[in-house]
């Protein structure tokens, strides 16, 4: 872009321009656009995450590629495109432009010639295969972003960024010794200052692209399969494990079945999906469900022998009781600055043995009226996080250490469930309403499954 700066503009503007007006006039169900790791220019924070701010880039490349991004939001905005832009990190495979340098360099090394080696070797890049980037972009394909509404209650586009890489760095030094062994020849290094554009470290945070692909795979696909295989089977009811996360950030307190869904995570997304599935199911297999809408299920069973594990664990209580068990080190809270009362995230958590005692309940429902059906359910008490570390810290008689760290991505502030249809229909009253019971019966299956552990 330095040497050739219209050739960038024609291409990147002008014919992206032309790509999304085509898309415009031909309505397409899913623009899937490459963007680029260069638009976070002099970003130091790493690995780069699709949060932070991409307003300095250092590179007419990378400018064109922020205006693609900006271009597409706009389209995506005004006529309703659903658009996803991947920002690709330094792709290699065995095709590739001659100016990129693994290319050079080899070519180099063979032919006994020099290799330019800029900021003296101190560089890294997150280098990403080409498989890996096809795979991500067919497996994005499927997932087709919906319109959002934001906390002021205004309509935000169909328009989801990701970054897709290997999120691991490579020193430039590793990549020419890499090259070296392949070919069985030391370079020759040239050692030059850093040139004009370029960065440091790139280093791609792609969290929210592997949790987007898992969730709709795992969720999406496999429900599909599993409802197929019931209507092949003449099975017409199920009870279906939904979540309190398809509302999002909640426009009030204690949500009920009327509140609007608008998710703000790949999770929340996926499970509206499936409930908007087993609709269609219903209309056309006369397939009966009923949706348990659950608000942070917890606990174990009384019993102590019966609870929850995740590899890697990732609800709040298991991991707090982990903490004072000595299992881990401490926990972190994310987010302190909310408008709570104590400034942390506030959720209705309830007991999995009230859960049970629900889908018993849901089933004898289907049974018997043969309608579908969906409910909010959790015990409608809202506790914080800080109360969930409190209680843990009273139930257990050990302290918990306690890391503060930045708000996480896709967290609503408070979500608490209005339970009463699920009451009045079904008979379901909580027997655990309080954070004492919950957490005391998690505690048990902590100290045993901690000595199964050991």
């Amino acid at each position: 872009s330095l040497e050739n700066p219209h050739a960038y503009v024609d291409s990147n503007l002008v014919g992206f321009i032309n790509i999304l007006e085509g898309c415009r006039s031909s309505k397409v169900k899913h623009l899937v656009f490459a963007s680029s790791s260069s638009v976070y220019g002099m970003n130091l924070k790493q690995p780069f995450s699709i949060q932070d701010h991409v307003d300095y880039p250092i590179s007419l490349y990378a400018a064109t590629k922020k205006s693609n991004e900006l271009m597409a939001h706009a389209y995506s905005h005004l006529f309703n495109i659903p658009t996803t832009g991947l920002r690709f990190f330094t792709v290699y495979g065995p095709y590739g432009r001659p100016d990129m340098a693994y290319y050079k360099f080899t070519k180099a090394i063979l032919s006994g010639e020099s290799i330019d080696v800029y900021n003296n070797g101190e560089m890294k890049r997150d280098f990403t295969y080409i498989d890996d980037i096809v795979e991500g972009v067919m497996r994005v394909v499927d997932s087709v972003p919906m319109p959002q509404i934001n906390s002021a209650s205004s309509t935000m586009p169909p328009y989801k960024l990701y970054n897709i890489g290997n999120n691991s760095p490579v020193m430039l030094f590793d990549f020419i010794a890499a090259i070296e062994k392949s070919c069985n020849k030391k370079a020759k290094k040239n050692l030059l200052p850093m040139q004009p554009g370029d960065v440091h470290t790139t280093f791609a945070d792609i969290d929210d692209l592997v949790n987007e692909i898992k969730y709709y795979r795992n969720n999406i696909t496999n429900t599909q399969n599993l409802l197929d295989a019931m209507i092949q089977s003449n099975v017409k009811k199920i009870v279906f494990s939904s979540t309190a996360a398809i509302f999002g950030n909640p426009q009030y307190i204690p949500i009920n079945e009327d509140h609007s869904c608008n998710p703000i995570n790949p999770y929340g997304r996926s499970k509206l999906m499936i409930e908007h599935m087993l609709a269609d199911y219903d209309e056309a297999y006369d397939l009966k469900f009923v949706a348990l809408r659950y608000f942070n299920a917890a606990g174990a069973d009384s019993s102590g022998l019966i609870g929850e594990r995740h590899i890697p664990e990732t609800h709040l209580i298991p991991l707090v009781l982990q903490a004072a068990s000595g299992r881990k080190k401490e926990i972190t809270i994310f987010g302190n600055d909310y408008s709570t009362n104590d400034g942390t995230c506030v959720r209705d958590y309830i007991h999995v043995s009230d859960l049970c005692d629900a889908h018993i309940l849901s089933l004898d429902w289907l049974e018997k009226s043969g309608s579908s059906k969906r409910y909010n359910f959790g015990n409608g008490n809202g506790f914080s996080v800080n109360d969930v570390v409190r209680v843990a810290e009273k139930i257990t008689g050990n302290s918990i250490a306690v890391i503060k760290s930045s708000r996480r991505p896709g967290d609503p502030e408070t979500l608490v469930a209005d339970s009463n249809l699920i009451k009045k229909e079904l008979g379901w009253k909580p027997k655990y309403e309080d954070l004492d019971g919950i957490i005391a019966d998690a505690w048990k299956w902590e100290i045993l499954d901690n000595k199964k552990s050991l």
